[in-house]
């Protein structure tokens, strides 16, 4: 019975819910769920990390890829992309945003294993590396 009265003593504390908060944030961490912007993102990529036709504009915060079949010029792709710890894309899922002209659009298995051949270096939470989320848009540019 004391220890119930100690333990509603301490939960009533006023900063008990700021050290709890403090604890679940710091699991977040350990546990490698982090969310980054692609800006960020982009700056870790591995030297030789991309495949040639892929260029990232910082500028407008999307990942360009020459038109082709695949990817019809003015179409645009979002991507939910899962990093590994060790910098390898493992996961992604994507949505159609826009067509081009014609209404085609950026064939998603195609862009999957594009950017499955990309390759970054890793987040590191002092000298932990972390598997990173982030959102990511894929727009066809005419040559």
């Amino acid at each position: 019975m004391l220890l119930l009265e100690s333990i509603s003593e301490v939960w009533d504390h006023p900063n008990c819910m700021v050290v709890v908060l403090v604890f679940f944030l710091a699991n977040l961490v350990v546990l490698g769920q982090v969310s980054v912007t692609s800006q960020e993102q982009f700056h870790r990529l591995a030297q030789g990390g991309s495949p040639n036709n892929l260029n990232y504009n910082f500028e407008r915060a999307y990942l360009e890829a020459q038109a082709s079949t695949n990817c019809p010029p003015d179409s645009k792709a979002f991507f939910h992309v899962h990093i590994s710890k060790e910098g390898d894309v493992k996961r992604i899922s994507g949505r159609l945003v826009a067509f081009s002209a014609d209404l085609r659009s950026v064939a998603l298995k195609w862009a999957d294993g594009l950017l499955k051949q990309m390759h970054f270096r890793p987040l590191l939470y002092g000298t932990k590396p972390s598997s990173v989320d982030m959102a990511l848009t894929l727009v066809c540019e005419a040559p």
